[in-house]
């Protein structure tokens, strides 16, 4: 299987988590590349099996550029481009195409909103189903809470086996 999984992180975590499902994936014999949100190509489906979109939650959701900018403030990577801009532009030509995504957040509330859900509905609005999974950090700038990398390995070795 030849997975792409496109990340958005502000401050490492998100993509640590992503670092950590590519590993599973590849412990159980994925081909897996990761790319950034603000270089990845958005014709993405022709070569391969399965994209996995990772994102960390902003204000119960997507990024924006206003929350971005606010990030930036803060000491986080600043990035013209998140998910929410790439997936306004992205080509998924492939029939019934294999999708997943994750989140990182500092909540795991009702009120504390997904990035992941977030991703799943813009997908479902073209036809296209997509299963989700959180990752919890410990604030805004993290540290990742206890267990959540063995958790995304766990996740990753999951995503080949189904």
């Amino acid at each position: 299987m030849r997975a792409l999984l496109i990340v958005e992180s502000c401050f490492g975590n998100t993509k640590t988590i992503a670092e950590a499902i590519a590993a599973g994936m590849e412990e159980s014999g994925a081909q897996v590349q990761i790319a950034r949100v603000d270089t990845a190509a958005q014709d993405v489906l022709a070569t391969i099996d399965l994209l996995i979109l990772g994102a960390p939650t902003h204000n119960r959701g997507l990024s924006t550029t206003a929350t971005r900018r606010k990030a930036a403030a803060a000491g986080a990577v600043h990035s013209q481009t998140g998910m929410r801009e790439w997936l306004d532009g992205v080509v998924l030509a492939a029939p019934d195409p294999m999708v997943a995504a994750f989140d990182t957040g500092s909540g795991r509330g009702r009120l504390s909103g997904s990035a992941a859900t977030s991703i799943a509905r813009l997908l479902a609005r073209r036809g296209i189903s997509c299963r989700t999974k959180a990752f919890v950090v410990g604030g805004v700038q993290g540290p990742l809470a206890p267990g959540e990398i063995e958790k995304a390995k766990d996740w990753g070795r999951t995503l080949i086996r189904d």
